[in-house]
């Protein structure tokens, strides 16, 4: 296995962002910085698969400069997103009304 990852760094870096996503859906509670560390993670794969990143090394740096810079990009707007106010509540369900009902 770590011949395969030393051989295929890019798949090592797809792994990492599926197993950051992965707990990052399963635990709630710490849900904001995996999010980010996963998308730096599949940055840093796709640009490893592109050609464009060689060493490990440079690989580890970009994954932190990433997920640094992704979290710093995205935190507002998630923060939004998450915060919406929620509209009163227009459903037309029958729950808290009395009907009479008469036999026939």
């Amino acid at each position: 296995m770590i011949d395969y990852f030393s051989q295929h760094q890019d798949y090592l870096f797809y792994a990492l962002a599926g197993i950051c996503l992965l707990v990052e859906l399963t635990l709630l509670g710490i849900s904001g910085p995996l999010l980010f560390v996963a998308l730096g993670s599949l940055l840093t794969g796709i640009f490893i698969s592109l050609g464009l990143v060689h060493a490990f090394s440079v690989a580890i740096v970009l994954v932190a400069g990433l997920s640094v810079s992704s979290a710093a990009l995205l935190w507002g707007p998630l923060k939004k997103l998450q915060n919406k106010e929620v509209g009163p509540e227009t459903s037309s369900d029958m729950v808290g009304k009395v009907l009479i009902v008469t036999a026939r």
